[in-house]
């Protein structure tokens, strides 16, 4: 599936844009990055188009959504649900894919509405993951690591196979930025706690804590840029 014409193009853009959503998170505000996303998200919608086919046109929909949340749009929540129709509703491994970017969003949007969604999302997922065939486990699990960080990491609780992927993310906390058990000495963790979730909702850092934006960034560079899951965010889905 990911490596037919039409999302080969698509998967690579949203790589790129999740990559500058995760670089640039603490100055997403300025106007360069603004106007630099905007021209990634006009590229995703070009390759997406309009095809709400089966199991492609879902997929492609879905690419849209999580871009669209990293861009603080409200309506990535209804272009997702709108997708996820018959057949798709179906297919075992289009549902998991479904509610794992349902979770993600909710990460990227902490306040929007949810309900009890995330948790009922969660759980089914917890339920039907091991049930999945291998081959379609091992496609999951690589696209919520390359996409869908959030819930791989709250599944990861209960499941050895994910334990050894979230090993990979840097988790952040008022106590410290670690990964692997090992603790990121350079990151800022006290400045990104505080911040995340305004940032998230389209919110500026003060003008004299820029300096910490560029350490998060250098940080993260400087490990190869993995995932990284904010405990403020995992506590204001309710998990």
């Amino acid at each position: 599936m990911a490596a037919s014409p039409y999302m080969i193009p698509i998967l690579s853009e949203l790589r790129a844009f999740t990559r500058e959503f995760h670089l640039k998170l603490p100055l997403f505000h300025v106007a360069e990055n603004r106007e630099r996303r905007l021209l990634q998200l006009d590229r995703i919608k070009k390759c997406v188009g309009t095809d709400y086919g089966e199991i492609l046109g879902f997929l492609g929909q879905s690419a849209l959504a999580l871009a669209l949340s990293m861009n603080h749009d409200q309506s990535a929540l209804d272009v997702l649900k709108k997708a996820f129709r018959y057949p798709q509703t179906g297919i075992g491994l289009m549902a998991m894919t479904f509610f794992a970017n349902l979770v993600q969003i909710h990460a990227n949007l902490p306040h929007l509405p949810k309900g009890d969604e995330v948790q009922k999302a969660l759980a089914t997922m917890a339920q039907q993951f091991r049930a999945l065939p291998t081959g379609q486990r091992e496609w999951l699990i690589q696209w919520m690591r390359d996409f869908t960080p959030v819930p791989l990491y709250l599944l990861a609780r209960e499941s050895a196979q994910l334990q050894e992927v979230a090993a990979d993310f840097v988790v952040v906390s008022a106590t410290g930025a670690r990964r692997a058990g090992t603790k990121v000495k350079t990151y800022p963790k006290d400045f990104m706690t505080r911040h995340v979730l305004t940032l998230l909702a389209g919110g500026q850092i003060p003008v004299e804590q820029r300096h910490q934006a560029h350490r998060h960034r250098h940080a993260l560079e400087s490990l190869g840029m993995p995932p990284v899951i904010y405990q403020p965010i995992i506590e204001k889905l309710g998990t």
